[in-house]
């Protein structure tokens, strides 16, 4: 109600309540008295309120946290009132844990809570749906935190490319041809079609025009700014985005005793289908020959490092151990080759690398 009343600036006019029916009005000052006393309002002179910045924003995450504390104290006791409800807004690092104890956030959807108490103590709230908090169980060692995800994305770079040499204008119809006619695997082999790359690149163009950063032209062609990858790198500095990651880890759990060998390739393997899902490229491994672009990659939970090498012309890339001196391979378009005993050599192609 005080909302409804509020002018074009967000202030709200004790003349303007005065006309409201009395059951409104009273309620309306009330709460107003309440806000001030939480420091969301300040009456300035000539019985006006003003507010603070996200005031309304504020009390749906008060109300989110009290509701949260009062699940958690069936399970924690006194402890809840210490617990944090993880948001992105409040994004906070990835960090290891225990499971504490489990319930049921939202009945209509069927959203699960995780209570999580980490090594340092800090105890924290996380929701979870339901297809994840069905595998998981009281005293689970888990991974739990926000990581920044990347505006830019390597089909970022296929359209920006595509378009730089189309005259700045990325033509679905004219990229699947030229697809097509790279195409060198039988269809049914598991890997995208050129129309499944087509549509995906589309779809990134239309999360792209929300933000302005591409506009669909009447014939069906986008048009792409000149500075497509530039603005995006831009983003990452000025308006980070935070994602939840949270897994399950092996705990207590006895498994089998694996080779180092073995354990390298089950991990390539996790983490070769993990980006391909994420980046939209299809995964090679092992070629015996291939040649893209090197992108250095994070430390892997082992502790292991790889860097991609990327060939957007036709979306595919492959996965090795990081090399000595990569950093400086970062960027470089190279030659990957394997020798009979599976030995790799890098060769830097000088013609087009950068």
């Amino acid at each position: 109600m005080i909302a409804e009343h509020s002018s074009p600036d967000g202030s709200v006019a004790l003349a303007k309540l005065l006309a409201a029916p009395e059951r409104e009005r009273l309620a309306c000052l009330d709460r107003l008295q309440a806000l001030e006393e939480m420091q969301l309002a300040t009456k300035e002179s000539a019985g006006v309120w003003c507010f603070a910045d996200s005031w309304k924003e504020f009390l749906v995450q008060r109300g989110e946290d009290l509701d949260a504390c009062g699940r958690l104290r069936a399970l924690v006791g006194d402890e809840a009132s210490r617990y944090q409800v993880l948001r992105p807004e409040n994004p906070v690092p990835v960090a290891d844990g225990v499971v504490v104890g489990m319930g049921l956030h939202d009945e209509l959807s069927g959203e699960m809570f995780a209570a999580i108490k980490t090594a340092n103590g800090q105890g924290y709230y996380v929701r979870l749906p339901p297809q994840v908090a069905e595998k998981l169980q009281e005293r689970d060692h888990v991974r739990v935190g926000f990581e920044v995800e990347p505006w830019l994305k390597p089909a970022d770079r296929i359209v920006a490319r595509f378009a730089q040499e189309n005259g700045g204008t990325y033509d679905p119809v004219r990229h699947h041809h030229a697809l097509e006619g790279l195409r060198q695997s039988r269809a049914g082999d598991g890997q995208p079609t050129p129309a499944e790359r087509v549509a995906a690149n589309v779809r990134r163009l239309e999360r792209l025009a929300r933000y302005r950063l591409a506009t669909r032209l009447p014939d069906g062609r986008w048009q792409i700014p000149a500075d497509l990858l530039s603005q995006l790198e831009e983003r990452e500095r000025t308006h980070p985005q935070h994602r939840l990651r949270f897994e399950k880890l092996g705990g207590l759990t006895r498994e089998p005793v694996r080779t180092r060998a073995q354990d390298v390739a089950s991990e390539l393997d996790a983490l070769g289908r993990a980006l391909s899902k994420e980046l939209g490229l299809v995964y090679v491994p092992e070629p015996a020959v291939f040649q893209g672009r090197v992108i250095l990659g994070a430390p892997t939970p082992s502790g292991r490092e790889y860097v991609r090498i990327v060939d957007y012309r036709t979306g595919q890339f492959t996965l090795i151990a990081k090399p000595p001196g990569a950093e400086h391979l970062d960027g470089r378009t190279v030659q990957l080759t394997r020798d009979r005993e599976r030995g790799l050599s890098l060769q830097i192609d000088r013609g087009i690398s950068r």
